[in-house]
């Protein structure tokens, strides 16, 4: 197996595409089959455009290994704040500049996830705020998550934790942001509880319209 590193220059369309041709010239010269060449070819140049085009700077990385390839790029972007509304084609965020030059038509995560057995696409974006506390005082209720969502539309989160000291059993808690009262307890609307595994450490939920989310991690 081995990793293969490139840097991702923000807006610089004259040398867009160097990652992904670099990465194909690799798998090339490997033996790669000539399809699974192609697809890996879309799939990073896809993503490489969508850090030139948004971001302000990224790394692809590549990790080949027998029969399988994984790309992996991460960017220091504003964020996608509706993950569902980019994987629709035609949906585009793209500036003036880049849609004059023949980019930005709203196809590049549709072709990414045509192109792949798989597909995580992770935002951080501008309008979610976090909080995350521990207090060692309590031994039930130790960890404890926030999230809070100021934008009018909903915004699909993904909380992974890290060094999970074994099994948790999440409690979430969701304040209701469309019900009209005064009264913040009354708007307070407790979800199932489930159990947290430290192989499956992910929470995946959504976050309504000015939505709160909280979850409190009881260790067992």
């Amino acid at each position: 197996m081995e990793t293969l590193r490139f840097d991702i220059q923000a807006r610089d369309f004259s040398g867009a595409g160097a990652a992904s041709r670099a990465l194909k010239q690799h798998l090339k010269r490997i033996g790669a089959e000539s399809d699974a060449v192609r697809r890996a070819m879309i799939a990073a140049y896809e993503a490489e455009m969508n850090v030139v085009i948004h971001a302000d700077g990224g790394v692809l990385e590549a990790t080949v290994a027998e029969h399988q390839v994984d790309v992996d790029v991460t960017d220091g972007g504003p964020g996608i704040p509706d993950v569902p509304a980019a994987m629709r084609e035609g949906f585009s965020t793209a500036s003036a500049e880049a849609r004059a030059l023949g980019f930005g038509a709203g196809l590049g995560l549709p072709n990414i996830a045509r192109n792949s057995d798989r597909l995580r696409v992770t935002s951080a974006g501008p309008n979610v705020h976090s909080l995350a506390a521990r207090d060692d005082r309590y031994s039930a209720y130790q960890y404890n998550v926030l999230l809070w969502n100021f934008s009018g539309s909903s915004v699909p989160v993904e909380l992974v934790l890290k060094d999970v000291p074994g099994r948790l059993t999440a409690k979430p808690i969701v304040l209701d942001a469309a019900t009209p009262s005064n009264d913040e307890i009354t708007r307070l609307r407790p979800e199932s509880s489930f159990d947290l595994k430290p192989d499956q450490p992910t929470v995946r939920a959504s976050l309504e319209p000015y939505g709160v989310r909280f979850w409190s991690f009881e260790k067992h």
